[in-house]
């Protein structure tokens, strides 16, 4: 669409949707999210290769077109990895050109401003990249005294310091789904589903890169006094899956499904303060016996989405901490003749579970185009306009 026609379609639509926004996101003593003085509720998009893609191969379109589409879609917020993914493109954008990247960075986020739209901004967002870049097998992302460790210290602190006042800062992010095996034990090899592309600087994994909840833990309340350091008031997320379905009782060396209780606890675990939010991202294949949730011994497993999500959302009451469902959406592949269907389903349960704040995967990220990939141009267009959809129904809450 021309952005002449895009701007004229904008004006319209803009008096019967409440307007995306822009500006300080913050967190009531309710453990709400709170925006413009009251509970903010709303659907952002991730916009994986946004600022990637601009960082690392000098191509501007989000800025250009990208943003300003979503803003016709009414999204309030985005979340994008800052320091982008594979270890030899951190080193040639983030290390390699480093005032370049982080003026960059100023632009995206500036053309984010301009359209009113809010940024979590996900500092680490493939966390064992910092380790290979150091030299180090990833356990070291749990020793404060590593080379990683005081590289993203440094980072941490840098971005923070240059970032904390823009207008559109929504939230820091840690990592993209740091904790996700970090309960398989290591006698069954959690390094075995760790990122490896030795073509892009991350090497094959070995025993040596085995990692304990305790690595990631530590890493993730280091990450949050860094930041609280230095600026007081921003949300913080931690970017985290949803929890290993038997995460708790594996602690004890079973594999038993944790209950209801059992999982809210984890949760807690794996958002530790100064952290004032709970996140994790929720997909599909956590439904049923394939996710193995809530089940007890003998049972058929039958929890649905909604069971899940509403567990998330219950243990966030508790905690009086925010929830953030950071990733959901419907992989097409998987789900070949009933994505529409399905993904009706999951948002029929953010709607029903009243989650404050949740995010699309994934907006104009191509190289998942049989999968993920939404665009207003292509066949998943009808998932934007849900979203539009919903922040009109929100709105109103």
């Amino acid at each position: 669409m021309k952005l002449k026609s895009l701007a004229a379609l904008v004006l319209l639509t803009a008096g019967m949707v409440q307007s995306a926004c822009a500006g300080p996101l913050s967190i009531n003593s309710k453990g709400q999210f709170v925006k413009d003085g009251k509970p903010f509720y709303g659907v952002g998009v991730n916009y994986f290769d946004g600022f990637y893609r601009y960082s690392v191969y000098n191509n501007p379109s989000a800025l250009t077109t990208g943003l300003a589409t979503l803003k016709q879609y009414n999204v309030p917020f985005i979340r994008v990895p800052a320091i982008v993914f594979w270890p030899n493109d951190i080193q040639k954008s983030y290390v390699g050109k480093h005032e370049e990247f982080l003026n960059r960075l100023k632009a995206f986020m500036d053309a984010a401003k301009a359209q009113n739209i809010g940024v979590v901004l996900d500092v680490f967002y493939n966390w064992s990249a910092f380790p290979d870049l150091k030299g180090e097998h990833l356990p070291a992302i749990g020793d404060s005294s590593s080379k990683t460790r005081d590289f993203m210290r440094t980072a941490l602190t840098e971005l923070v310091t240059k970032f904390k006042d823009h207008e559109a800062l929504w939230a820091w992010e840690f990592a993209n789904e740091a904790t996700t095996v970090m309960d398989i034990p290591p006698s069954v090899g959690n390094y075995k589903y760790l990122p490896s592309a030795p073509t892009a600087g991350a090497p094959e994994r070995t025993v040596a890169d085995n990692i304990k909840p305790s690595d990631i833990i530590s890493a993730l309340k280091e990450f949050a006094t860094v930041i609280r350091s230095i600026d007081p008031k921003t949300p913080i997320f931690s970017g985290n899956d949803v929890p290993y379905y038997c995460a708790n009782n594996l602690q004890r060396g079973s594999w038993n499904s944790d209950d209801r209780k059992q999982f809210g606890a984890i949760l807690d675990r794996d958002n530790p303060e100064p952290i004032d939010t709970l996140s994790m991202h929720l997909y599909p294949k956590a439904e049923g016996p394939q996710g193995k949730y809530f089940t007890v011994d003998g049972e058929v497993n039958t929890t649905t989405y909604s069971d899940i999500l509403a567990a998330a959302v219950a243990q966030s009451v508790l905690s009086k901490r925010p929830f953030f469902l950071g990733e959901f959406g419907v992989d097409e592949k998987l789900y070949p003749t009933d994505t529409p269907q399905r993904f009706e389903g999951i948002t029929n349960a953010i709607i029903t579970n009243k989650v404050q704040m949740s995010a699309l995967w994934v907006y104009d990220y191509s190289s998942q185009d049989t999968t993920y990939n939404v665009t207003a141009t292509n066949a998943r267009k009808y998932q934007l306009e849900k979203v539009r959809d919903m922040n009109t129904e929100m709105s109103a809450w």
